[in-house]
């Protein structure tokens, strides 16, 4: 009786023994239905050579893919935010908010890992390693090219790779940059200032020397040529380094005359070099189709809920 009494006596001595279980979070589920799939904020898509949509899960910090089979899975990023695995399967990779998934001909997929601000890759065996930056952001006075784990990058806003493995990236900056295959980072196009009233913007000459104003969504045709949005603007510049303006600024009309500058969002090309742009003005957006000389032919929208007139028509080219 007397020890009994004295095991009560000790219990409150004894350490606490604290149980947790996990209500709620934690891994993000792989190889479900994608109907099934919680979606966050997706940012940028691509194909990858057989023709699965891959795309960022950048709240979640995870690259995934939708198979032919309508499965979802993650192909890079263990969920949580941080950065680490260079050398080793992406999936056990650490990514902070990526971005912007772009394919090479090879199956090598590129991305902007923005919280770490790196460009990064992943082979076509699954292993990641870091193509560009080295995690401090550009400021004035540093330098804009040379050995691409030396060279800091800006705020990147869009990817786009061509068939000899370069890959551009724009940037805050008022430059466009590229990592060649050698693993150089070098200025392709912009001085770095942006472009002024009264300004030349360098059309016709060499793109190393133009002045670019915030370029923003970027592709690259089958032939070379890299289109970007400048401004209001698609501009061009040519295998030989050259620099046009593709797009003028889009201008729409209604009734009165007052002239409203259009917001060109993301650009692609198709096989055969045409160019195919996101131009929202606010209500109604459209997408249009540039050949190779640069006819505007509208694909998808473009009416207005007040004017059945298609939009395209009320445009100066």
């Amino acid at each position: 009786m007397y020890r009994a009494f004295l095991f009560f006596l000790l219990i409150p001595l004894l350490p606490a023994q604290i149980l947790v279980d996990t209500f709620a979070g934690g891994v993000v589920p792989s190889g479900i239905p994608a109907q099934n799939a919680y979606l966050s904020n997706v940012s940028g898509l691509a194909w990858d050579g057989s023709g699965n949509v891959v795309f960022c899960d950048s709240s979640h910090n995870i690259i995934r893919r939708v198979n032919a089979s309508g499965t979802i899975e993650t192909i890079a990023g263990s969920g949580v935010a941080g950065f680490s695995g260079d050398g080793g399967q992406a999936r056990s990779a650490l990514l902070f908010s990526p971005t912007s998934p772009r394919y090479d001909v090879y199956g090598n997929l590129y991305f902007y890992d923005s919280g770490n601000n790196r460009i990064r890759r992943i082979d076509a065996k699954g292993v990641i390693s870091t193509l560009a930056g080295d995690g401090i952001p550009f400021a004035a006075g540093m330098d804009a090219a040379g050995p691409a784990a030396l060279i800091s990058l800006d705020r990147v806003v869009d990817l786009a790779v061509d068939g000899a493995g370069n890959v551009y990236f724009t940037e805050n900056s008022h430059r466009l940059r590229r990592v060649t295959p050698a693993g150089k980072v070098e200025v392709f196009a912009g001085t770095g200032s942006q472009l002024c009233g009264g300004c030349s913007n360098g059309d016709g000459g060499l793109a190393l020397a133009a002045m670019l104003e915030s370029p923003a969504s970027l592709t690259v045709d089958p032939r070379g040529d890299v289109f970007f949005v400048d401004g209001h603007a698609i501009r061009k510049i040519a295998p030989d380094g050259t620099i046009s303006t593709f797009v003028p600024p889009i201008i729409l009309e209604p009734p009165p005359a007052i002239e409203f500058p259009a917001s060109i969002g993301a650009l692609a090309t198709d096989a055969g070099g045409n160019l195919y742009a996101v131009a929202a003005i606010s209500v109604p957006a459209a997408i249009y189709r540039f050949d190779t000389h640069g006819t505007r032919t509208t694909i998808v929208g473009g009416t207005n809920s007040q004017n059945s007139t298609p939009m395209a028509r009320r445009f100066r080219p």
